[in-house]
């Protein structure tokens, strides 16, 4: 119960520092590190709550060496822990909590693959519409007075130039452009 509850409070701390990442600059510098820090917090977070829950949930088996008495160790601790409606309503809370944890976690990151399909999907659409091939098969042109290239993200990364940058750059800058973009 003791272990649970410092990883409840680490949770806690845990998430009461998150404020403090977006203090400063520091993430626009160094967005990799940014990323990392924030997801890696994240992955903490959702770990200790969901490992909180399944402490409460299952209870602290002993360490036996033969089945025999694995088997009897489980049953004697289940009874213990069912035995009072305090120790059912704690294992009950910390199932619940852990698989509302895990489903709301699941549920989330789904919804945002989706959502990202369709976007997606959608620029896909758009350029297919509004540009054009390059002859050299490389990228596509998009007729627009500001200078822009982008790569969009997928599968089948599609690198789109605007026909303002391609007047504004040689063959040399356009091959490193492209190279940036692919990498």
């Amino acid at each position: 119960m003791i272990a649970a509850l410092l990883l409840i409070a680490y949770a806690v701390a845990a998430a009461g520092a998150a404020p403090l990442l977006r203090k400063g600059r520091w993430a626009e510098r160094s967005p990799k590190v940014g990323i990392i820090a924030w997801q890696s917090l994240s992955v903490t977070v959702i770990a200790s709550v969901v490992l909180a829950g399944v402490m409460l949930a299952v209870p602290v088996m002993p360490f036996t060496m033969t089945l025999a008495d694995f088997l009897r160790a489980c049953v004697t601790v289940l009874q213990e822990q069912y035995s009072t409606p305090g120790g059912a309503v704690v294992t009950t809370a910390g199932a619940f909590m852990a698989a509302a944890v895990m489903a709301r976690t699941v549920y989330c990151l789904f919804s945002e693959f989706i959502s990202a399909r369709k976007a997606h999907r959608s620029q896909s659409q758009s350029l297919a519409l509004l540009g054009r091939r390059d002859p050299s098969g490389r990228f596509l042109v998009v007729d627009h007075q500001t200078a822009a290239a982008y790569c969009l993200p997928g599968r089948n990364n599609e690198i789109v130039l605007t026909s303002a940058a391609l007047g504004a750059l040689d063959e040399d800058q356009r091959s490193a452009v492209i190279a940036h973009e692919k990498a």
